[in-house]
């Protein structure tokens, strides 16, 4: 609730889906917020330096495999999807729309 208020009244602050992180940071948060006028190699660059899984940094998985969300989503069991959607949905429903 904290959060959502915050973005409600920041004129700064903006949620990002961590699916849409690049084309947002890309296209709308460098160029709009920061004011960089990125060209075709900036762009790639961090669509290159993107692609290398933060989390892997000290092990030999330096390569982002592609997302996972799939893979977790048949691990989780019937309680875990249940309490997700009953505490977890409409925060998650409000930060979408902050977007």
């Amino acid at each position: 609730e904290g959060a959502t208020h915050e973005l409600d009244i920041s004129t700064t602050g903006r949620a990002v889906n961590y699916s849409n992180l690049i084309p947002t940071l890309v296209d709308s948060i460098f160029p709009n917020h920061f004011h960089l006028d990125l060209g075709s190699v900036e762009r790639k660059l961090i669509e290159e330096v993107s692609g290398h899984y933060s989390k892997a940094r000290n092990t030999k998985q330096q390569e982002w495999k592609g997302d996972d969300s799939e893979k977790k989503e048949r691990k989780a069991t019937e309680a875990m999807k249940s309490a997700s959607e009953q505490f977890l949905k409409e925060t998650y429903d409000i930060l979408e729309m902050h977007q």
